[in-house]
């Protein structure tokens, strides 16, 4: 067996950088109640156009849940067909 070394040193030095931009754990010395939730940048939605984004958002993924289910059926049909 390979001899354990017990003197094990941190230098405090970092390796890789966990640190993501956009994260909000990333903004320092700021907590989450005081900073704005909104970029100034981007435009203000009206309603309808509101409507048409989550609308468009539940069609997707409804779409993607039926390409999954369809995908089952056909993989649970062939095992049915060829047990």
């Amino acid at each position: 067996m390979a001899k354990r070394k017990d003197d094990y040193y941190d230098d405090g030095r970092t390796v890789a950088p966990m640190d993501i931009e956009g994260m909000p754990f990333v903004s320092r010395g700021k907590s989450l109640k005081n900073r704005k939730k909104t970029d100034p940048d981007a435009p203000a939605l009206t309603k309808k156009e509101l409507r048409q984004l989550v609308f468009s958002g539940i069609v997707s993924g409804a779409l993607i849940a039926l390409v999954f289910i369809v995908a089952a059926a056909v993989l649970l049909g062939l095992i049915y067909f060829f047990a």
